[in-house]
């Protein structure tokens, strides 16, 4: 898996985007809801950090009927909800790098490398 990822690192890289690599365990950080019981009675932890991510993926779709109907008919939930959660988790860091920074009065678009406008103060960055 690394050599995907690194080779679509270098496909992304060499076209001038931005790439960041995401720990798989950062997934299970998103939710901060109660604690969901999982109906697993194995205590290997991979079954359980899958079936947890399900069910972290589900309680985020519950306000997506048409989404959450999608996902429940996926053969390999357990991939689309780390997915899911990943791309939550990205998200979530990126609004508390933004907050951060607007505490500052600092762009947040200025450090990336492609042509952006910002939408707060409209100021373009380009490389």
């Amino acid at each position: 898996m690394k050599c995907i990822g690194h080779a679509l690192q270098t496909y992304f890289l060499t076209r001038d985007r931005n790439v960041q690599f995401v720990s798989a365990r950062s997934k299970l950080t998103v939710y901060e809801g109660p604690p969901i019981q999982l109906k697993t009675k194995s205590t290997s932890d991979y079954t359980v950090r899958k079936h947890t991510s399900i069910a972290h993926a589900r309680h985020f779709l519950q306000s997506q009927p048409d989404m959450l109907d999608v996902f429940e008919r996926l053969h390999k939930k357990d991939d689309a909800a780390d997915a899911y959660l990943e791309c939550l988790y990205l998200f979530k860091k990126s609004q508390k790098l933004s907050s951060a920074l607007a505490e500052f009065n600092i762009c947040p678009y200025a450090s990336w490398p492609i042509s952006t406008k910002c939408t707060d103060c409209g100021n373009t960055q380009n490389e």
